[in-house]
């Protein structure tokens, strides 16, 4: 698919990620949770040595690296998240006849969970398109690249979050990160 920037895949089901995150449903979509995609993952054996950082850890360097020049994040960047976990959009489309979309794939993952969200539309099978995302991401297990995300809790309502401590995700190109990152809490100065 060298006429699609930054699309990526191993057989007649391609991913792009989406950048803005346009959260646009195909009409008549099926929707399919992996709760613990991290678990399918490490099953495989396929993974690197990880170091003891979580699998989404290695997610968000191999997203960083299929992805290209769409992949949301910047190298250190902090990002803000409600659910104190990061989250990437990968548009799906098929090219076994011609080019169509055929749904999304949500990648949510955090301290201790990836998890996919699939929304897909007939005649492909949701499971079709989990299968093809895994392997795309299995293809080259250790093809990465540096991504390195501090998420932290955004929604304010909830006094709990104003004391919560940060972490920071990724691979700094030699080894995956997992750290805490009190620096970026909200009010640094109250932790213990």
């Amino acid at each position: 698919m060298k006429d699609i920037l930054g699309a990526f895949g191993v057989g007649p089901i391609r991913f792009v990620c989406d950048p803005k995150y346009t959260n646009v449903r195909l009409p008549g979509s099926v929707s399919l949770q992996e709760n613990d995609f991290a678990a399918q993952l490490e099953f495989t054996g396929q993974l690197p040595v990880l170091g003891g950082a979580p699998i989404a850890a290695w997610v968000l360097a191999r997203m960083a690296s299929v992805a290209g020049p769409r992949f949301p994040y910047s190298y250190g960047q902090v990002f803000g998240s409600d659910g104190d976990d990061f989250w990437i959009v990968a548009l799906a489309f098929s090219t076994a006849e011609q080019v169509r979309p055929v749904g999304s794939v949500s990648i949510l993952g955090g301290r201790n969970y990836v998890k996919l969200w699939l929304d897909i539309v007939a005649p492909v099978a949701p499971e079709d398109v989990k299968r093809a995302f895994q392997e795309a991401l299995l293809a080259a297990p250790m093809e990465l690249r540096r991504a390195l995300v501090t998420v932290v809790y955004t929604a304010f309502e909830d006094p709990a979050h104003a004391t919560h401590v940060p972490y920071t995700l990724g691979w700094d190109g030699t080894s995956f990160i997992s750290r805490e990152s009190p620096a970026h809490a909200v009010f640094p100065e109250d932790l213990e």
